[in-house]
C-alpha cells in the first residue's frame, strides 16, 4: 500500500494553490437529474493564456473518466480549440490532464476529481513563462504621480492590468507609483486596475481609506497623473472574527478583492502579527453595478511542535471568506474553522492512508502537491475517504496523444505540499460546495522541504 506520510513529506515547498481554489466559474450546464446512466455534453476548455493575453489552445489535453476501483473506463481528447466534449452526467471519478510550463520545460498537470458530475470540472488554464514562444508580447512600466495621496504619510500602490496573472505592489514610495503592463505584439495596451490605501491621523493599521479607479488612457513615456477626483473612496465595513487564536506564534491577515470586467482585480490587502493592529474594517469595491467582493480573514501559524515529526517547514492557515455585494452595510462575520479538529484531522491523513475531516464540518477535501517542474498532481475529494486512490488511479491502459510517466509513489526530491479541509456555510452537499465561495471557511497545511 502507498505510504501517504512518505510522499507527503517527500513533496516539500512552498506554495499558495489559487488562494485556495481556481477563480474559474464552471458553465452553468446542468446534468439532468434521477438515476441510470443519464448522458449530457458538457464541454471544457484547455488553453495557454500568456502574460500578455494571448490564448494558445492545448489539443494534446484529455480528461480521463476512472470507475470505482480508479481504472480509466473512458478517455475523451481535447480538439484543436483545446475543447474537450464529456458526455458522461452521473457521478464518476475524473482526471484532467493537460500541460504547463516551467524553467525545464513542459511538464504534465494532473487534477483528479473524486466522485463529481463533468460540470464540476473547471477550464484547464496554465500560464506559460515570458519567454515560452506561446508569448509574443512586449512589456513596459507606467509610472503615476498620486502626491495628492500622500498628505497622511503614506500610501500603498497596488495595480494589476486586464489579461494578466501578475500584480504590482508598491508601498512606501515617495509620490510616484510604477506598474507594469504588457500587451501582444501589435496588440492595445490594456486597461489598468488601481488601488491606492492611505492611512488616517497617522495609524497605518486601524484606519484606512481606500481609493480604486481604472485608467485606460495613459502613456507609456511619460508620469501619468491620479487625482483625488479621479479616484473612487470604497466603502468600508466592519467584521468581526468568530473562534479566537489559539497558537503562541501566528501572523494574520485581511484582505479584498473583487474583478470588474475584463480587468484583473481591484485588491486590498494588509498584516500584523497581532489581530489589535489589523485594520477595523475592509474596503468593498463599488466601481460598477452588481459587483461582489470577497473579503478573506487568515491566521497562519508557525508553530514547530504542530508537526514536530516532519523534516521541513511547515505552516497553517486557518482562513474565513465572505462575498458581499456593493451596496453591502452590514457587520462581516469570519467564521473561522476550529483549529484543534482541523489540526487532528491532518496529522491522521499524513500518519496513514485514511482520512476524516467531518469533525471540522469540512465539505471536501483538496490535496496538491508538486515535483518542483517535473509533475504536478491535485485531488478533490470528499471530506472523509481514503488516500488509496492515488495507488489506484490507472492512466496506462489509455491511450494518451503523448507521454506521461506521472509515478506519483516515487519519492519526490523538490517540490510542495498543500493540504486545504473546506467548510463551505451554504450547504452541507459535496458537489454544491465545488463551486460555492460565498461564504467558506477552510484550514489549510503547507509542508515545503
Amino acid at each position: 500500500m502507498f505510504n501517504t506520510k512518505n510522499l507527503l513529506v517527500a513533496s516539500v515547498a512552498m506554495g499558495l494553490i489559487g488562494c485556495g481554489g481556481s477563480d474559474d466559474t464552471p458553465d452553468t450546464q446542468t446534468p439532468p437529474s434521477g438515476g441510470g446512466n443519464s448522458s449530457f455534453e458538457y464541454i471544457v476548455n484547455a488553453s495557454y493564456t500568456s502574460k500578455c493575453g494571448t490564448i494558445t489552445p492545448q489539443p494534446e489535453a484529455v480528461i480521463v473518466r476512472h470507475d470505482a476501483s480508479g481504472d480509466a473506463v473512458e478517455v475523451y481528447e481535447a480538439d484543436e480549440n483545446g475543447d474537450i466534449t464529456i458526455d458522461y452526467g452521473d457521478v464518476a471519478t475524473f482526471s484532467s490532464i493537460t500541460f504547463s510550463i516551467g524553467d525545464s520545460g513542459r511538464f504534465p498537470e494532473v487534477k483528479t476529481y473524486v466522485s463529481v458530475t463533468a460540470d464540476k470540472i473547471f477550464d484547464m488554464t496554465s500560464f506559460p513563462g515570458a519567454d515560452d514562444n506561446v508569448t509574443q508580447c512586449e512589456c513596459e512600466s507606467v509610472t503615476f504621480d498620486i502626491s495628492e495621496f500622500t498628505s497622511s504619510g503614506g500610501v500603498t500602490v497596488r495595480a494589476s492590468a486586464a489579461n494578466t496573472n501578475e500584480q504590482t505592489y508598491l508601498s512606501s514610495i515617495d509620490d510616484v507609483a510604477e506598474a507594469e503592463v504588457c500587451r501582444a505584439v501589435d496588440g492595445e495596451w490594456p486597461s489598468l486596475a488601481v488601488v491606492i490605501s492611505t492611512p488616517i491621523n497617522g495609524q497605518p493599521y486601524q484606519e484606512i481609506e481606500v481609493y480604486s479607479t481604472e485608467i485606460s488612457d495613459y502613456d507609456v513615456d511619460s508620469t501619468n497623473n491620479i487625482s483625488l477626483s479621479d479616484a473612487h473612496l470604497n466603502t468600508n465595513v466592519p467584521y468581526l472574527v468568530t473562534n479566537t487564536p489559539v497558537f503562541t506564534e501566528s501572523n494574520y491577515r485581511v484582505s479584498s478583492s473583487s474583478q470588474i470586467e475584463d480587468l484583473h482585480s481591484f485588491g486590498f490587502y494588509t498584516g500584523a502579527d497581532s489581530l489589535a493592529f489589523l485594520p477595523q474594517s475592509l474596503p468593498i469595491y463599488s466601481e460598477s453595478e452588481n459587483l461582489e467582493t470577497y473579503l478573506t480573514f487568515q491566521e497562519t501559524t508557525y508553530d514547530e511542535i504542530l508537526f514536530d515529526d516532519i523534516e521541513g517547514l511547515v505552516w497553517m492557515d486557518m482562513v474565513s471568506g465572505v462575498s458581499v455585494d456593493s451596496d453591502y452595510a452590514g457587520v462581516v462575520d469570519f467564521t473561522v474553522m476550529e483549529p484543534t479538529p482541523f489540526l487532528e484531522a491532518a496529522q491522521d491523513m499524513l500518519s496513514g492512508d485514511d482520512y476524516d475531516f467531518s469533525n471540522t464540518g469540512a465539505d471536501n477535501v483538496y490535496l496538491y502537491f508538486s515535483s518542483g517542474g517535473e509533475f504536478s498532481f491535485s485531488l478533490t475529494t470528499p471530506a472523509q475517504g481514503s488516500m488509496s486512490i492515488l495507488d489506484t488511479l490507472n492512466f496506462d491502459d489509455v491511450v494518451l496523444p503523448f507521454e506521461l510517466d506521472l509515478d506519483i509513489t516515487q519519492e519526490i526530491e523538490s517540490g510542495f505540499l498543500y493540504l486545504r479541509a473546506e467548510d463551505v456555510l451554504n450547504t452541507t452537499d459535496y458537489l454544491e460546495s465545488l463551486s460555492d465561495w460565498s461564504n467558506s471557511s477552510f484550514g489549510a497545511l503547507y509542508i515545503a522541504r
